[in-house]
């Protein structure tokens, strides 16, 4: 039997990686072209991110980072051989940064439609369980979520994160003050700094920091 969705598009809020699996699969099918050749000739070549990819390359041997488990024990390597567009990224701090910046300066998009990107298309849900897929706790007004990135609408702000086993990251970024951070770590503890790292770089509350509940991550 088919699964029914939690709730209808738009209703509220649930992270799936399995959504951008079928987006990959869409945008692979309509192109004739694997993901990872999209993402380097329209991403990475023209915004110069020389050491990122969506698949492993063995130029990345020299900086690769194990991961380490929550006791502190390092993981064996992955070297994902093909493109997955919810987790495979391999990226350095300094690539992505010069990723974010080009967002901020809003290259690369027609105005109306870089408009649409930071629109919040549903809001969070207030409460301990942040996804609240039976909907009964109120909408959190402080954090929503347009086309791809995480939304803090009353601080002009962005944000995304990163979850993979041993490794966490988190990227913040005010679109007026133009101010942004990029924390990559390289352990299942590392988003814990992160209460360290943002007052420093992106001044405000953060109700984003409070939703993904650092500290417990």
């Amino acid at each position: 039997m088919p699964r029914l969705p939690y709730f209808n598009p738009g209703e509220r809020f649930s992270y799936g990686s399995s959504a951008f699996a079928w987006l990959q699969r869409a945008m692979e099918t309509v192109s004739a072209r694997p993901l990872e050749v999209l993402a380097r000739e329209s991403i990475f070549k023209p915004l110069r991110m020389h050491r990122s990819s969506l698949e492993w390359h063995e130029r990345f041997e020299a900086n690769h980072a194990h991961g380490h488990e929550w006791d502190g024990q390092p993981m064996l390597k992955r070297r994902v051989q093909t493109a997955q567009a919810s987790w495979s990224l391999l990226t350095t701090a300094s690539d992505y940064i010069g990723f974010v910046q080009h967002v901020l300066a809003r290259r690369g998009l027609r105005a109306a439609t870089y408009d649409q990107w930071f629109l919040p298309r549903v809001y969070v849900r207030q409460g301990d369980d942040a996804e609240d897929l039976d909907g009964l706790n109120p909408p959190d007004h402080n954090v929503a979520w347009g086309l791809g990135w995480g939304l803090e609408p009353f601080q002009n702000c962005i944000f995304h994160w990163g979850s993979n086993p041993g490794f966490r990251a988190f990227v913040l970024a005010n679109r007026v003050t133009q101010d942004a951070v990029v924390w990559f770590a390289n352990s299942a503890r590392g988003m814990r700094l992160v209460h360290t790292v943002v007052p420093d770089t992106v001044t405000g509350e953060h109700p984003s920091v409070r939703w993904l509940r650092v500290g417990q991550l």
